[in-house]
């Protein structure tokens, strides 16, 4: 520091302003006249009423230890949500066992060196300010910044006491606590039993731990007279396996995975019993919440409740697990957090009552899924479905892919959103990676399953799922029972075209406006190229825009009919057709391209829909298979594109540029049949 203050010395500068270079005296005392007291036989009682409602008071005759070392394991590994693309993973907590009693003056002694930790003195951590009603003071836990040395803490309130470290100091660390009171926390793998029990019956701390590798619960010590633990490692053990089970090896992660994206969380999930939980009677994030009712006390100490009920602790760590940034969409807030009490039940074969809600409904006044899913499709809509009775008959679609195509399916989308290389950007995109991760683990274009659930699939990413040559759905999967496993194996009803393929000639639809028509080379009429040839079912005849002769419409030259024109200038065109004389439904839309010149063959057709065709409504530009980019028989079969959603209109019309093989030539189009469709 000399050298420093030397050096500085020799640098200084005159920039003309007349004050003391350094830090020395600035002649003022210290106004502060603060002396702390250290004193551990005074105790503070001011909040010793509000602490004996809760958490609750040692008695008076509970030993206090004086100088016992604890060695704190400071080696593990982190992980972020980022990481693994989840909401809300597990920080480090790292429980003590003990307990500073209200109002007294706690010992903490860090090692030499040693920076970056915190000491947490309880485990109520919901903030109740605000609150009207309230069954405990607001704010009963302290935190704060332990140094190398002695540090002094009390918390008015009392509490089990934490060590909170910034991140991993790869060693095991003493540290000595006095002034505190010993608890009885059991930790898997180091307490038995037994131990447990004789710690259980000599303290009076109002809470203990019960501590796995992977899940860790602090519970209130007067529960135990209504619900005795037998055995705390074998209840540890079964929710160690079943949150591996359930969450990590589902979601395709494991221990040590050298990919961190990979991995399963090191911490282990914390549940923390509160008398008054800030948000409902239990709530998600870290630590989970949950009310210090009996009900929720047996379920999470008996192994019998753990396997076949306890909705809640899974529900609430679903929340923290679930994958918003990629393909949890829009209404599946409450909805996807239960889909790991679904793999649950599946591990012990049984239904659960909200799936069974979901999908029947309930007492016949709310509708369920079932009902939903039987609506005509343009009537389905995945964002009011709420109103069918909140989010139990939205698990039906996870259900239904669970039961007919597998369980993997939750490993392989989760897998490939932690992997994905980017993040969904707006619920459109989590929506598109959904379907085609279905399609991809299903080996089948799910278009129709998706649009049947109301849920809308974009142009874009039905073109990728149709590029790689996916078989079509063909049964009403969307009818399967995942209750009963059974339906959903009906063969879809075909397409069926319009007028039979000939809606021209059977129904009357006429090809209302065309850019042009080719006549004969004076500009006489050429049935060979009339554009009701487009509406008569016969694939070998043709449209052709107008060529040595414009029999209608307007070429490069003028107003038909034209000696020599062509329809070079006059791109994109357009061919519009009417419906005859009333509007029809339909689910999508056809067409073929010209037989015997593959040069006329498009790339892309928009299309658009009126009811009186003046007003428009464009549904999208939907690429053709040619000749060039695809093979001779794709390009020349009837290609029909599907909508989201069945439309209603009395005209439609399909517009286009410059077919690609005729981009260098005389720039004319032509081709065979146009329709549409309906299931």
């Amino acid at each position: 520091m000399i050298g420093a203050v030397a050096f500085m010395t020799s640098c200084s500068k005159n920039y003309g302003y007349q004050f003391e270079n350094g830090t020395g005296s600035v002649g003022y005392n210290d106004s502060t006249g603060l002396e702390i007291d250290t004193a551990m036989d005074r105790i503070d009682a001011s909040k010793f009423t509000a602490a004996q409602i809760y958490p609750g008071m040692v008695t008076p005759l509970q030993p206090r230890i004086k100088d016992t070392i604890l060695n704190i394991d400071l080696n593990y590994q982190t992980a972020t949500a980022s990481d693994l693309r989840v909401s809300v993973l597990p920080s480090n907590w790292i429980s003590t066992g003990l307990w500073a009693p209200a109002g007294e003056l706690i010992k903490i002694v860090i090692p030499e060196g040693i920076y970056g930790l915190t000491v947490q003195v309880g485990s109520h951590t919901d903030n109740l300010t605000g609150k009207e009603v309230l069954q405990r003071d607001p704010v009963i836990v302290i935190r704060r910044t332990l140094y190398p040395g002695v540090n002094y803490v009390r918390n008015l309130y009392g509490g089990l006491i934490y060590i909170l470290p910034q991140r991993p100091l790869g060693q095991v660390l003493p540290i000595s606590f006095s002034g505190v009171c010993a608890g009885a926390n059991f930790v898997l793998g180091q307490t038995t039993d037994e131990e447990w029990r004789q710690m259980i019956s000599k303290t009076s701390v109002p809470f203990f731990e019960i501590i796995g590798k992977r899940i860790a619960f602090t519970l209130p010590k007067a529960n135990l007279s209504l619900v005795s633990i037998p055995s705390p490692t074998a209840l540890m053990q079964k929710w160690d396996s079943l949150i591996k089970a359930v969450y990590y090896d589902w979601y395709g992660l494991s221990d040590n995975n050298p990919d961190v994206k990979n991995r399963s969380p090191y911490l282990p999930w914390r549940i923390v019993f509160d008398i008054q939980p800030s948000v409902g009677a239990m709530h998600s994030g870290d630590p989970i919440v949950a009310g210090q009712t009996s009900g929720y006390f047996y379920q999470a100490v008996t192994i019998g409740q753990l396997e076949q009920s306890n909705w809640g602790v899974f529900h609430e760590i679903g929340h923290n697990m679930q994958m918003h940034s990629t393909w949890t969409f829009s209404n599946n807030g409450e909805v996807t957090c239960n889909l790991f009490s679904l793999k649950k039940s599946s591990i012990y074969n049984y239904i659960p009552g909200p799936l069974n809600d979901g999908w029947y409904g309930t007492g016949g006044q709310t509708p369920g899924a079932a009902s939903f899913l039987a609506l005509d499709s343009s009537a389905k809509d995945w964002s009011v479905l709420t109103n069918l009775g909140q989010f139990y008959p939205r698990m039906a679609i996870y259900a239904q892919i669970f039961e007919k195509y597998g369980y993997g399916f939750m490993t392989y989308l989760a897998t490939a959103a932690r992997n994905a290389r980017f993040t969904s950007i707006d619920n459109q995109s989590k929506i598109d990676f959904f379907y085609e991760r279905l399609s991809e683990y299903t080996q089948t274009d799910m278009y129709r399953f998706m649009r049947e659930w109301g849920l809308k699939v974009s142009q874009t990413s039905r073109n990728a799922v149709a590029a790689k040559g996916y078989r079509k759905l063909m049964t009403n999967v969307w009818m399967y029972n995942p209750i009963t496993n059974t339906g959903g194996d009906q063969p879809l009803a075909p397409r069926v075209q319009f007028g039979n393929g000939a809606p021209g000639t059977s129904l009357g639809w006429t090809v209302s406006s065309i850019t042009n028509v080719r006549g004969g080379t004076n500009g006489t009429y050429n049935a060979s190229y009339d554009a009701k040839n487009l509406l008569d079912g016969d694939i070998n005849t043709i449209w052709h825009s107008c060529f040595n002769g414009c029999y209608s419409g307007i070429s490069s030259t003028g107003t038909a009919p034209n000696n020599g024109s062509t329809s070079a200038a006059l791109y994109p065109f357009n061919a519009v057709v009417k419906t005859g004389n009333a509007p029809v439904k339909a689910d999508g839309f056809y067409i073929v391209q010209r037989q015997n010149g593959n040069s006329n063959h498009m790339d892309a057709i928009t299309i658009a829909i009126s009811a009186d065709g003046n007003s428009w409504n464009t549904l999208g530009t939907f690429p053709l298979k040619t000749a060039a980019n695809s093979s001779s028989t794709e390009a020349l079969t009837k290609q029909f594109i599907d909508l989201p959603a069945p439309v209603t209109f009395q005209y439609f019309r399909f517009t286009w540029n410059v077919p690609p093989g005729e981009a260098n030539g005389n720039r004319n189009s032509a081709f065979a049949e146009m329709g549409a469709f309906y299931y």
